[in-house]
């Protein structure tokens, strides 16, 4: 299986967690591909440059842009045809932390899938703060009764899809943000979606540099009507 993350990091909270990254990656996974945003801490640029071999530094222009481009880069340059694993860098990060065997676990799922939304259990949601929790379980419950999954959980930033669903997607995918619209690309085109949800999508410390508002419960809100516009 092929990992594909997006890096944005300005501060350079993650030099301290950069370090033996890589080898712990690459013994899980095939291949990493890396889609970094310029505005990344210079530092931080290098050290990931350093330690994986794909790594592709993008204009900073939002989560959606930046995991197309991601998708594009590992479909226009792995070797052969795999599974892909989509997931937030940040969250790969905390998911090794706290539960490495988890992360092996899935990465190693046999079954034949078109595309599994990896979400998260009701302890590594509770980890959240309340401004997510509260404004992402309506994201969810929307997205639970577009896709007729109980219990979903879509906004996790991860997912992992087949090569073909890959393709798919890479063509058609135009929306302000994927959390829905990647799924819904699926359904659409005949495709068959699964879930599961795991502990190791939990926040920790390293997360909080995704909160930008001091207005968190505005601005989480207008992310979920964002997120949901794909079904309108």
């Amino acid at each position: 299986m092929i990992l594909m993350a997006t890096v944005h990091d300005p501060s350079g909270q993650l030099l301290s967690l950069c370090d033996g990254l890589g080898e712990k990656l690459q013994q899980l996974f095939s291949e990493v591909y890396l889609c970094v945003s310029d505005v990344t801490h210079q530092e931080v640029i290098h050290q990931l440059s350093n330690q994986f071999k794909r790594v592709k530094v993008i204009p900073k222009n939002g989560a959606a842009d930046a995991r197309r481009q991601v998708l594009s880069y590992a479909l226009t340059t792995k070797q052969s045809p795999c599974n892909l694993m989509y997931c937030d860098f940040d969250r790969i990060i905390t998911w090794l932390d706290t539960n490495p065997k988890e992360l092996y676990q899935l990465v190693n799922h046999k079954e034949k899938m078109d595309y599994m939304i990896v979400g998260r259990t009701t302890k590594a949601f509770s980890t959240h703060p309340l401004s997510w929790q509260e404004t992402e379980r309506v994201t969810n419950f929307v997205a639970s009764k577009f896709f007729d999954i109980e219990n979903l959980d879509a906004t996790a930033g991860a997912a992992i899809l087949s090569d073909e669903v890959g393709k798919l997607i890479n063509d058609k995918s135009i929306h302000t943000h994927t959390d829905c619209e990647w799924p819904k690309i699926v359904v659409d085109n005949g495709g068959r979606l699964s879930h599961i949800k795991v502990d190791g999508l939990s926040f920790d410390t390293v997360n909080v540099s995704n909160i930008t508002s001091n207005d968190h419960y505005t601005e989480r809100l207008k992310l979920s009507l964002n997120i949901l516009a794909i079904f309108h």
